[in-house]
């Protein structure tokens, strides 16, 4: 295995992968997802495509020229388990708080689609993809909407401004799945995937 490069600017990710000690650089993608909306393919389809196109807009240039590399990429959605309603990033804080609310009706599933991009002398010569699906129940009650969106920032760049880290713990009642995947890096299959 070569070395890791992160196609990400999410803190979240940064932190999962420095809490697991496995070295990584972060690298830029072009690839931008906030004004593209899901088109006819299934949710998990669509998180798949979003997370390979991260990682295919990462300039090669930005690497070393030789030897071996692994640029990793990952994008998470929600989906409300009954109504199927698909969460991103929240617009506004008016947004944030009308997913907050679906969410205190229903569960959730929260998708992560990974995609590793393996590099060898400046050429692509494999990728690996595989998708992380969590059920959880994240319910912040009306009254405590304003506090959780104040003392946690990061809920306005979260999908479903669902933040599970944090102050966030305190509404999550119920969990199944891989935390780091819900989180948004699924840091066990990616150490499955790269050192098995």
């Amino acid at each position: 295995m070569g070395k890791i490069y992160l196609a990400s600017q999410s803190q979240s990710r940064r932190q999962l992968l420095q809490q697991a000690k496995i070295p990584y650089e972060v690298v830029r993608s072009s690839f931008c997802d906030d004004d593209i909306a899901q088109g006819e393919e299934s949710i998990y389809d669509y998180v798949q495509w979003l997370a390979k196109s991260k990682a295919g807009g990462v300039d090669l240039a930005q690497l070393p020229s030789e030897g071996s590399h692994v640029i990793v990429a990952a994008d998470t959605i929600i989906q409300t388990n009954k109504s199927k309603r698909t969460l991103g990033k929240p617009i506004d804080r008016h947004d944030a708080k009308r997913m907050l609310t679906l969410m205190q009706e229903e569960d959730i599933k929260i998708i992560t689609g990974m995609h590793v991009r393996i590099i060898r002398d400046g050429q692509d010569v494999d990728e690996i993809a595989w998708t992380n699906i969590s059920q959880s129940s994240f319910s912040v009650p009306d009254e405590a909407m304003d506090f959780y969106l104040d003392t946690c920032p990061e809920a306005m760049y979260a999908c479903g401004a669902c933040v599970v880290e944090g102050v966030g713990i305190r509404y999550m009642d119920y969990f199944e799945g891989s935390l780091a995947g819900a989180i948004g890096l699924d840091i066990a299959g990616l150490y499955r995937e790269l050192m098995g």
